[in-house]
């Protein structure tokens, strides 16, 4: 089984789809064509900020363009579409809104995002390609935390059809989106959330569990059966400052096959998948069919 332990750290993994990520850059820019991402931010999150430099920084030791344009946090709701429309005119190959918006615009967050063309959506988060996911068509843009974690599953190789899967959490970035794709890969999914009573009852039914909930602990040895994929999505900031995933890793990886941990597990996965979708927007926005991304070969 491929480099499977009991914590299950993401970094070869990742490193695996980057460096085919980087050799599709290297083919494409052979044929005139420049992959590259536009990031937009709204105001000074320092999270955001932090998030983005991540991005932007793997972007760039691929060998992808990446431009950040920053407008200030009381940016008017024309002056964003204004934005988005006008990158969206460019050769640019992926655009992506860094979430969250400020307060006063947030309301209009899915009809700004649907500014975005479905073939430079990069987030997979525009109505077109959310709906072409929920409907089992594959061509679109997907969310790269999803995509990232599939690889996951894929690569621990962790059966999914005819198995029970727990997703904790239904927001449109991960859990609707990663609960579609499980189940057209025949696993039984179940999604639980905030208002979910008796969380536990669930999860012990699972042979795989999935946390987005961002609520530090939720997961305990209690939540799971023995044997049990968990993969932990939830990073939240301690008042020690330190990150923390939903799920206790020391106290469930004595029952568990493996579990992600935080940080360390889906977050490089995430990355790896969002410099794949860049690639792939590359692809579709010059109508060329986008690669395949053939998982790594058991070593």
């Amino acid at each position: 089984m491929y480099f499977l332990k009991r914590f299950f750290r993401t970094k070869t993994l990742a490193d695996h789809y980057t460096s085919l990520a980087k050799e599709k850059c290297k083919q494409l820019k052979e044929k005139g064509i420049n992959p590259s991402m536009a990031i937009v931010l709204v105001g000074d999150n320092p999270a955001s900020k932090i998030y983005i430099r991540h991005k932007t920084a793997m972007a760039e030791k691929l060998g992808i363009d990446a431009i950040v344009h920053q407008l200030p946090a009381d940016a008017t709701l024309s002056s964003l579409k204004d934005t988005l429309t006008l990158l969206s005119n460019t050769d640019v190959s992926g655009i992506l809104l860094q979430l969250p918006l400020p307060e006063h615009l947030t309301p209009h967050k899915q009809d700004l995002i649907d500014v975005i063309p479905p073939e430079k959506d990069i987030d997979g988060l525009t109505t077109h390609n959310a709906g072409l996911l929920e409907n089992g068509v594959f061509t679109g843009l997907k969310p790269a935390t999803p995509v990232g974690i599939m690889r996951i599953l894929e690569a621990t190789h962790t059966p999914l059809k005819g198995k029970s899967v727990t997703v904790v959490g239904r927001s449109n970035v991960v859990g609707r989106p990663l609960a579609s794709m499980l189940s057209y890969a025949d696993a039984t999914v179940i999604t639980c959330h905030q208002a979910t009573d008796d969380l536990a009852f669930f999860t012990r039914l699972s042979d795989v569990v999935i946390s987005a909930a961002g609520v530090p602990g939720l997961i305990t040895s209690a939540h799971i059966k023995q044997g049990a994929s968990l993969i932990d999505v939830g990073t939240t900031r301690t008042k020690e400052k330190k990150l923390s995933g939903d799920i206790l890793t020391k106290e469930c990886a004595k029952k568990a096959r493996f579990v992600t941990p935080v940080p360390g597990g889906v977050g490089p996965m995430t990355i790896a998948s969002l410099m794949t979708n860049i690639i792939d927007a590359a692809y579709l926005s010059h109508e060329l069919k986008a690669p395949d991304w053939p998982a790594p070969q058991p070593s």
